[in-house]
């Protein structure tokens, strides 16, 4: 559900307000935007879509720009319905028992 919430924030233009209050806005609202936003990337449901970790460690590190997140990567769900996967919001359940519940 986090993942989800950030995602929305992401595609709403609001991720921001996904950061810790307890920060009180001191923080540099770029690189917690790149942070975001790579944790967006890193968490994707199609390991092939992932990044690299060297790719990561150049992200971080500055030494290649963070790709801009199209809806297709910040909506995961359109893109696993693309893909022929089904639609989680009817399997969701599914999902849950084979996790455990976690």
């Amino acid at each position: 559900m986090l993942v989800d919430w950030v995602r929305e924030h992401c595609h709403n233009g609001t991720l921001l307000q996904t950061m810790d209050t307890r920060f009180h806005g001191n923080y540099d609202k770029d690189k917690a935007s790149m942070v975001l936003k790579l944790g967006l990337l890193c968490l994707h449901p199609l390991p092939s879509a992932r990044p690299s970790m060297k790719q990561v460690m150049e992200y971080l590190e500055g030494e290649t720009a963070l790709p801009e997140l199209a809806p297709t990567h910040i909506n995961n769900v359109n893109v696993m319905q693309t893909r022929g996967f089904p639609d989680l919001t009817t399997s969701i359940g599914t999902f849950s028992g084979l996790s455990g519940g976690r």
